[in-house]
């Protein structure tokens, strides 16, 4: 019997990497489809084409959200930070470490 893929094949979708797993109520609104997750490794490990993941980088320091965006942008996510106080030196170094997106 041949293996079905049973994945979303939507062309865009939304994961959150949170330190509590869940969406904030704004992001939740504005993403009702989102899955939000504790680590990467309970991300999918083949991302699906479109799909973007979304750090919020929490009570990381920033040398461990840095690793984190490389270890997502290595695995073929494509990676947005939310940051809560954002600054433009985390900005370079977040674009610099793969994010594609850096936001409040």
């Amino acid at each position: 019997m041949e293996a079905r893929d049973t994945r979303d094949h939507r062309m865009t979708g939304h994961y959150f990497l949170t330190a509590a797993a869940e969406l904030q109520p704004p992001w939740a609104e504005a993403f009702p489809d989102a899955i939000a997750v504790r680590s990467l490794q309970e991300l999918p490990s083949d991302p699906l084409r479109g799909y973007t993941l979304w750090i919020e980088p929490g009570s990381q320091s920033r040398a461990d959200l840095l690793v984190s965006i490389r270890a997502a942008v290595s695995l073929g996510w494509t990676a947005v930070v939310l940051a809560h106080q954002p600054s433009e030196a985390e900005a370079f170094e977040v674009f610099a470490a793969g994010a594609l997106g850096y936001c409040h």
